[in-house]
């Protein structure tokens, strides 16, 4: 199915994440990243520049989006009387359509704004909220767009100043409340772009999130940004960095410490956090403190990007007991589509009982975490069951040769990984007495399914097999399934076996996301605003289908390690053509 959602979070990304720039002044002292103060509840961006063929893939990749990115703006026009009931509203927004779609249509593209798909970039947090900076190549240019937006709406933005430092911003909303009244707040500062939100309260200086002056400890001058890529092998030239989740939970309930808006909006709401409810939630968030990511490989040759989740140190060594190994389930194996799971169901089991007896011990007296204590006392029949099945299973790999949405067309294998496969087999017997009839036997080839048995898993007829090995129990639907079934379940255990994983060809990718035309996509929501994201974005999505013409694979994994939680997520490009001399 295509999910129009994808292909836009995927271009905004690829403009946060890929962003250094290619010239001029590149030292991290001038970084967008040296105005992030130390303290902020959460800091990404990029160091330097990329290396060259990294930020090549980035202007190839731009060139491919932007024809779709002109044609979505083209389109919004059409649907802006529905989006804006303020004619005003409405006639700067098609103004700003119209030529950001004009300028962007010529050669130069980004250019012509003072924008470089390569620039640096920074997002992070200050006065509780967000600030995104990034370097332009051009101010007169980015000022000469939006002269031309003025002129085409027929009115100036509105404008203001601070400490003589000129911002647009936008009109506060006529509702807005006595407690804070916000606005979108954009500025030059020198040579950087600057967006972020102004509360417009005394206490919250807007100047502090403009950056006219370096704060007094940035992320910078203090190494915390360097000191982070140094410990999990971050690349400078990608934007890393972190979510402080403590300082996210002070700024969202502690009204002493928080800013003044969110503690005058927690009182209006009646919505201040009990002193328990902070000190329990302050409990947990201290286990799970942090979350961090950034790339460890840029295109030499592949695209890796970690996310970890940190962990208190004997809580991450009790997660980690949870994966079990299923052979197959890494990208050493790969398939057209490949999605599965392994879990000790034992250590599981134990690891929950011992959650539940923690809390059943000092049950929560925070009304917001209460639920947790009647899961606690209820844990023991579900933990039971936790037990019983661990003797037969501890997880699964599917394999899709053919996979469509639309037909239920589906052809592939399905390993079922378990401590003792020929009792798995003995089990099934029980709603599949075929398998008894077999001769299924451990390192034996691939048997035929009869059809009542292969219509239990294709729906359809369809030949099917089964197949025993050491370790799992396989079974395979589809005519050419039976060698690609055989294969399986030689195939080795992965060396750090995943909690889940999941693996993709570009090429399958790309069919997935075509599975439906545009007239079609407005019958799976009922939503005017999906429905208007959806008919705004579908140039963009079929964009990408030609960026995945260059992708070989894609995997995604749930770790468990000493370290946390960690989602590594790898990118492997096909070779490019030579470049002509």
């Amino acid at each position: 199915m295509k999910h129009l959602l994808i292909p836009t979070t995927l271009a905004a990304a690829l403009a946060l994440a890929g962003c250094a720039s290619l010239g001029g002044a590149s030292s991290p002292a001038q970084s967008p990243l040296a105005y992030a103060p130390v303290g902020s509840a959460f800091v990404f961006g990029n160091l330097t520049a990329p290396p060259k063929e990294y930020a090549e893939l980035n202007a190839r990749w731009y060139q491919h989006l932007n024809t779709g990115i002109v044609q979505s703006l083209e389109r919004f026009e059409q649907i802006s009387a529905e989006i804006f009931q303020d004619p005003n509203a409405r006639q700067r927004a098609n103004a700003f359509a119209q030529v950001l779609s004009e300028q962007l249509s010529q050669p130069e593209g980004l250019a012509t704004l003072g924008l470089n798909v390569n620039a640096r970039v920074a997002l992070y947090e200050v006065n509780a909220l967000p600030v995104l900076r990034m370097e332009l190549d051009d101010t007169t240019r980015f000022n000469n767009f939006i002269k031309a937006v003025e002129t085409k709406a027929g009115e100036p933005f509105a404008r203001s100043e601070v400490d003589g430092q000129a911002f647009w911003h936008s009109a506060s909303p006529a509702d807005a409340d006595a407690t804070v009244s916000p606005r979108f707040v954009v500025a030059i500062v020198g040579k950087h772009l600057v967006l972020t939100a102004d509360s417009q309260h005394a206490d919250t200086p807007l100047l502090a999130q403009l950056g006219v002056k370096k704060p007094a400890q940035s992320v910078v001058d203090t190494g915390v940004i360097e000191a982070l890529n140094t410990q999990y092998g971050f690349q400078p030239g990608m934007a890393s960095g972190y979510i402080d989740l403590q300082r996210v939970l002070t700024l969202a309930t502690d009204a002493e410490q928080t800013q003044p808006w969110i503690a005058g909006l927690l009182h209006d709401a009646d919505a201040p956090l009990s002193a328990s409810c902070q000190s329990e939630l302050g409990a947990i968030v201290a286990k799970a403190p942090r979350i961090v990511g950034g790339a460890t490989q840029l295109l030499q040759p592949d695209l890796k990007i970690n996310v970890i989740w940190e962990l208190e140190p004997n809580l991450a060594k009790d997660w980690s007991t949870l994966p079990a190994p299923v052979q197959g389930l890494d990208n050493q194996t790969r398939g057209n589509v490949v999605f599965g799971a392994g879990v000790n169901l034992s250590a599981t089991a134990a690891f929950l009982q011992k959650q539940a007896a923690a809390i059943a011990a000092q049950p929560y007296e925070c009304e917001l975490l209460e639920p947790l204590n009647a899961l606690a006392a209820e844990a023991n029949s579900g933990i039971a069951a936790l037990y019983a099945a661990s003797s037969w299973v501890q997880g699964f790999r599917a394999q899709f040769s053919t996979i469509d949405p639309k037909t239920e067309d589906v052809t592939g294998s399905l390993l079922l990984a378990s401590p003792n496969p020929v009792g798995l087999v003995g089990m099934a017997q029980g709603f599949m007495p075929e398998l008894g009839k077999l001769g299924l036997v451990v390192g034996g080839p691939a048997m035929p399914l009869a059809v009542s048995e292969s219509a239990l898993f294709s729906g359809w007829d369809q030949p099917a097999w089964a197949i025993v090995g050491k370790n799992s129990l396989g079974v395979a639907v589809g005519a050419n399934e039976k060698a690609q079934l055989e294969q399986d379940i030689q195939a080795p255990m992965p060396a750090v076996p995943p909690l889940m994983y999941f693996g993709i060809t570009g090429q399958a990718f790309a069919a997935l996301m075509n599975t439906y035309e545009e007239h079609e996509v407005p019958l799976i929501t009922d939503s005017p605003w999906e429905r208007w994201y959806n008919f705004l974005a579908w140039p963009i999505s079929v964009s990408y289908n030609e960026l995945y013409q260059e992708v070989d694979y894609m995997d995604a994994q749930w770790l468990a390690t000493e370290r946390g939680l960690e989602f590594p997520q790898t990118t492997v490009f096909k070779p490019q053509p030579a470049k002509a001399k």
